[in-house]
């Protein structure tokens, strides 16, 4: 079969524009990695992440003067802030609480509150424990990390860990606190953050558990899956630092308990499209102490019988962390006060018992075990007290004038106890509620000149209190003395075998 001039040429055509199609899509796959394909690559990225175009907004709306703040011992991970500490620790359990202080009034009440609030929960919790062996001792830790962000965010993360007989490994959990610092108040993530940045987190958690072999086992798992999803509930623990963003998870949110808490970092390149302003700048912070006020107008001098005067008293120490704290402060505003001991305590706290006496401060007698003296005969009360007076003589060569009764306790053990015998009329409530705040209320409201106060020199919460309530007394005119000076100066001669709530003299 002939084929005709036109057939022809339009066969030739087709080959030609075939031929050219080839070359072409051969060229494109040629040039995948040119700057078209890059660029193209790149818009796929960015569809896929759904990153916004945020406008940010002035990031000196949001700054604050970070140099006002307290920068005691800056280090990686506690770059902000006074460590403040509460610790005890006893034959049943044990505890240590870590929490900053910054500057910043309303930030530092949150902390402080949140840590005192899981102390007391805690001590609650075991009150009725009673631990077999020193290894079966109940304990809880509490630490932070803090971190600066500029000059506009402080971000505060917690480790709470549990030890308990009752579990087979400790429990560890993990808070987090996020302020800005301008305004003091605390801001959750989704305040923060623009566009569809739930979505962006998600792709980024699923990130970190796919790059871990063992975590990447549990990805099937649809209970975990959900904790990480792109909601803004599942982002909001959280901190900031110069670094980037770190979102935290407690064990058995994303991953099986065996990993514990997990933290995934991201970056501040990459979370930068999603934050409504800049805070990833560089501030000169010069690092300062946290303030301590100035005692030297407030130094008691010599007693004078005609002012008011009061008598702090602390029971059932001593204890060398907290007692010499107490001490500090008494020295550190040239006041005394009075410490009933224990025998079985002081045995072992000779320098510190005797820190106490030589400051001027009584030595009373609160009996060796802390036994209810109720609860024994007239031989048993005798050696309770007897016990801790020959303790004392060793020990600071001197036995105790005065004798304070365990819990207080007169009825029917008075005609036993051949001393004067010293209770009180202000309880703080100390042991109780663990609060300086509340024990400095007690301690410095209602009143007045003669009256005994009652604490407990065994508590950090204590000793901080008394740090606040020795110089309000002494602004308020109150002179600090001793149960000696106060039956000294108030010109009355205490009498054996009698109880004394208060001296006033009249």
């Amino acid at each position: 079969m002939k084929i005709n001039a036109k057939t022809k040429i339009l066969i030739i055509k087709s080959a030609v524009i075939l031929f050219a199609f080839c070359i072409f899509v051969l060229i494109v796959k040629g040039i995948k990695h040119s700057a078209f394909i890059e660029a193209l690559h790149q818009a796929n990225n960015s569809e896929e992440h759904d990153y916004p175009n945020v406008a940010k907004q002035d990031s000196t709306e949001y700054s604050y003067p970070v140099n006002t703040l307290y920068f005691d011992s800056p280090s990686d991970q506690k770059q902000i802030g006074k460590t403040i500490t509460l610790t005890d620790s006893n034959s049943n359990y044990y505890y240590n609480v870590n929490y900053p202080a910054t500057g910043i009034s309303t930030i530092d009440e949150l902390l402080k509150n949140n840590a005192e609030t899981e102390l007391s929960a805690y001590l609650g919790n075991i009150s009725d424990y009673v631990a077999e062996n020193s290894g079966m001792r109940a304990g809880l830790t509490i630490d932070y990390q803090s971190y600066l962000t500029g000059d506009s965010l402080l971000s505060v993360v917690f480790t709470i860990i549990y030890d308990s007989p009752q579990y087979t490994n400790p429990l560890y959990t993990v808070r987090t606190h996020n302020f800005l610092l301008k305004s003091g108040e605390e801001i959750p993530l989704s305040n923060l953050l623009a566009g569809k940045y739930e979505k962006y987190l998600s792709s980024k958690v699923a990130e970190h558990l796919k790059a871990d072999a063992n975590l990447k086992q549990t990805m099937n798992e649809s209970t975990y899956a959900d904790n990480y999803s792109a909601h803004a509930d599942n982002f909001n623990k959280y901190a900031f630092s110069n670094s980037g963003l770190t979102l935290y998870y407690n064990p058995y949110e994303i991953a099986s308990g065996e990993y514990g808490i997990i933290s995934v970092f991201i970056p501040a390149k990459d979370i930068y499209p999603f934050i409504i302003y800049d805070p990833f700048k560089q501030v000169d912070i010069i690092p300062q102490p946290a303030p301590t006020e100035q005692p030297s107008s407030l130094c008691q001098t010599d007693i004078d019988p005609e002012k008011p005067m009061i008598a702090l008293t602390f029971d059932d120490g001593p204890r060398a962390e907290s007692t010499n704290a107490i001490l500090d402060v008494l020295e550190q505003y040239n006041c005394r006060a009075s410490f009933f001991v224990l025998g079985s305590r002081a045995a072992n706290e000779k320098t510190t018992l005797k820190r106490a006496a030589a400051l001027g401060c009584d030595i009373g007698n609160h009996s060796y075990s802390h036994t209810r003296l109720s609860t024994l005969n007239k031989k048993g009360r005798i050696k309770e007290i007897a016990k801790t007076n020959n303790v004392l003589k060793k020990l600071i060569n001197k036995k105790a004038r005065f004798v304070r009764t365990p819990y207080g306790q007169t009825a029917g053990v008075t005609k036993h106890i051949n001393y004067p015998i010293i209770l009180w009329n202000v309880d703080t409530e100390d042991w109780k509620t663990l609060k300086p705040k509340k024990i400095i209320k007690a301690a410095t409201g209602n009143i007045k000149d003669g009256d005994i106060i009652l604490m407990h020199d065994i508590y950090n919460s204590t000793a901080q209190a008394v740090e606040t309530i020795v110089p309000r007394l002494l602004k308020k005119g109150y002179q600090l003395v001793t149960i000696s000076e106060l039956f000294k100066y108030r010109n009355t001669k205490p009498k054996k075998h009698k109880a004394y709530f208060n001296v006033t003299g009249k």
